[in-house]
């Protein structure tokens, strides 16, 4: 038999259990907004968390947190340049390694990482994803 994956997803003092990754984000979104303060953003691993970046991610715990959205919003930013010139050397064949550009853009972006600051107030969410073994049964 097949196995297949549930996600749990964690707000405050409240677990639900998802069959879809999708779901389980747009509960940790909706938490976000009633339980953390005014203009807190959501963000995971560092960076705002989006729909796409949830879905890409094969982490089995996805911690989120809330950030200020002066600190969000110029991390966002950094990924933006940075993933452009990743880019622009994969369409020129440049190894990314090899330019002072990305290096410098990478450092940008560690360095806003590092100036975000969740609220103290912020609540703690997080997305499990958990293997589900099914069990075969015989027919009597």
């Amino acid at each position: 038999m097949a196995n297949s994956e549930i996600f749990i997803a964690t707000a405050a003092d409240m677990t639900l259990a998802f069959s879809s990754i999708g779901p389980a984000f747009t509960f940790i979104q909706d938490s976000h907004a009633d339980l953390n303060p005014e203009g807190a953003v959501l963000m995971l691993a560092g960076a705002p968390a989006t729909a796409s970046a949830v879905k890409a991610s094969y982490r089995r715990m996805l911690d989120f947190t809330a950030a200020g959205a002066d600190g969000a919003s110029r991390v966002a930013v950094a990924q933006s340049a940075l993933d452009g010139a990743l880019q622009a050397c994969q369409l020129v064949g440049v190894d990314p390694n090899n330019v002072s550009k990305v290096a410098e853009l990478q450092v940008e972006l560690d360095n806003a990482r590092m100036l975000v600051d969740a609220p103290a107030d912020a609540v703690e969410l997080t997305i499990t994803r958990m293997t589900l073994h099914k069990r075969g049964y015989k027919r009597s």
